[in-house]
């Protein structure tokens, strides 16, 4: 059993801008740098009066009545309140009203908001053409934030057709303000070609952007870059520190690639508590390759005392998902009681859906059992045919079995054993000769 380790060049990070993303209209003024020269207080307030007209308003009442007499800042601001759930007045309906009073006089906050609420059908109908309406006018204004979800509306195919053109058209356009989800999105398309001529230096130029704004997408793939030398002089401790970095917000592909790493010692201090440590991270976030490589050392004992049950246990969750390489693992557990109860019955399904996914120990286990009578009467024929497909999967030893196993075969089983062969295909089941009985 060997660990693998997951790489990619290209993550699909093409997600929509919540409400939320909507940053408080009127923000506090940052404070003056030490040293800096303080200005008069009435200088101070004449400039707040300029750049605050809500400073004097103290309660709802007030900022309504200012809404209603058409002023746009406190018309966003009453929607941002009301669609604010830690608000004690929340309520969208009245949060959208808002939002489309100041929408309507231009505002790009507010055009932006709305559209946010009519593709998600937050206090009005869902309405993906409205949403459309309002992203556009806000983008035309510079939105970055709508620039992003237009980029995502043509791209996801929400509107119909999918059109990478335009989509790439709005993520760059939201990318180059800096905008960090567009840059990784502009980054993914250079990578696969869609919308653009595709350019892998170009794509890890946006990555690279991404990254350092502290998406963890963007910082996966820096780390995926790095660990293979695409695009850049391969630098396997570089991309350990940009795994590093994903992997702390919760990127479960890069918690699994550094644990990979400081189990292997590949660009980091050979470091097999990290390893477990990181491996259980992508595990419990539900990564099938973090389940299975945890389950290995955990088998091994590597960074703590061996623990079977446990493993099967990760063997189990990985097999669940469909992870061929767990599902043999699985098989082989149940086979010879490793960690749980003896089962052959179970033991034959789990070999048997891991060799349908040409997983070469599951076809050589099997084959072994076919040709021994281990778990049913012997077969020979299937048994021949099962190390075939082993040997071609790559299974160490299977094709001198084959050989050894087919001069004892008579011609007519040899002409049999290898048209099973010939027939079958990774992906489809195995042939109906069982090694519960042969026909």
């Amino acid at each position: 059993m060997r660990a693998t380790t997951f790489l990619l060049t290209a993550i699909l990070c093409a997600t929509a801008l919540p409400l939320t993303a909507l940053a408080d209209p009127d923000p506090a003024p940052a404070p003056a740098p030490a040293g800096a020269e303080a200005a008069p207080a009435d200088a101070d307030a004449a400039s707040a009066a300029e750049t605050d007209p809500l400073q004097h308003i103290h309660s709802l009442a007030e900022l309504e009545a200012l809404g209603e007499t058409g002023n746009v800042p406190a018309q966003r601001k009453l929607g941002a309140l009301y669609a604010n759930a830690q608000f004690p007045g929340y309520d969208l309906a009245r949060a959208a009203e808002w939002f489309r009073r100041a929408a309507l006089q231009g505002d790009a906050d507010a055009q932006f908001s709305l559209g946010v609420m009519h593709e998600n059908g937050q206090g009005v109908g869902r309405d993906l053409a409205e949403a459309r309406r309002w992203y556009l006018l806000a983008a035309a204004q510079g939105s970055a934030f709508a620039q992003t979800n237009l980029g995502f509306l043509y791209g996801s195919g929400r509107l119909g057709t999918p059109d990478y053109g335009q989509a790439f058209r709005w993520y760059l356009a939201a990318a180059e303000q800096g905008q960090a989800l567009a840059q990784a999105n502009v980054a993914l398309f250079y990578a696969l070609g869609q919308g653009v001529a595709q350019d892998p230096a170009r794509a890890l130029h946006w990555y690279q952007s991404a990254a350092e704004q502290g998406n963890p997408t963007a910082q996966l793939s820096v780390g995926a870059a790095y660990e293979k030398g695409q695009g850049v002089e391969r630098d396997p401790a570089r991309a350990a520190w940009w795994y590093f970095n994903a992997a702390q917000q919760g990127e479960a592909l890069a918690a699994l690639n550094l644990g990979v790493m400081y189990r292997s010692g590949q660009g980091v201090k050979r470091d097999p508590e990290q390893a477990r440590y990181w491996l259980r991270q992508a595990a419990e976030a539900g990564n099938a390759l973090g389940q299975f490589n945890l389950a290995v050392m955990q088998v091994l004992g590597e960074g703590a005392p061996a623990d079977a049950a446990q493993a099967a246990t990760g063997f189990r969750r990985a097999a669940q998902q469909g992870l061929p390489a767990a599902e043999a693992q699985l098989g082989y557990a149940y086979l010879t009681g490793r960690g749980v109860r003896r089962d052959e019955l179970a033991a034959l399904h789990w070999l048997r859906r891991a060799a349908s996914h040409g997983d070469a120990s599951a076809l050589g286990n099997l084959a072994d059992l076919a040709e021994h009578g281990r778990a049913g009467p012997r077969d020979p024929v299937l048994a021949c045919m099962l190390y075939s497909a082993a040997s071609l999967a790559g299974q160490h030893g299977a094709l001198k079995e084959r050989r050894r196993l087919l001069a004892g075969l008579d011609p007519a089983q040899a002409n049999e054993a290898n048209l099973l062969f010939m027939l079958w295909r990774p992906g489809a089941p195995l042939p109906q000769r069982s090694v519960t009985g042969a026909r």
